[in-house]
């Protein structure tokens, strides 16, 4: 059984073509299966090059992902009514954020790399 693992954030965005994300969605779910679970961030905030999640110090998720690393992120949109799509996507950085607002996360930021696909 998956567990899901939620973490810190909530922002804006872009849309349909690599790189590009609407503000239109609001959080985003992927899979690391060598943990063996879900994963699902509110989007902190975006910027030209993608968007940003923020992710707990502590997280066991941060071992296993690296700059380059890509995955099949499902994005979710602020209004329910409308569906969520998969995206490939690109990790692009993490950093060690030290701002007290957010101090004992990272910001790690993603780029899609390839256009949207409804589930």
């Amino acid at each position: 059984m998956e567990k899901i693992n939620h973490d810190l954030a909530g922002g804006q965005g872009k849309e349909d073509f690599p790189g590009f994300i609407d503000n239109r969605y609001s959080s985003v779910e992927f899979c690391v299966k060598s943990l063996d679970s879900v994963y699902q961030f509110k989007i902190w905030d975006t910027d030209s090059s993608g968007i940003n999640i923020l992710v707990n110090q502590n997280s066991a998720l941060l071992k296993c992902i690296s700059v380059g690393s890509k995955f099949d992120i499902k994005y979710y949109p602020c209004n329910c009514s409308e569906y969520p799509v998969t995206k490939r996507t690109e990790i692009r950085h993490i950093k060690k954020e030290c701002g007290s607002r957010i101090k004992g996360h990272f910001l790690v930021g993603l780029e899609v790399n390839e256009i949207a696909r409804k589930n």
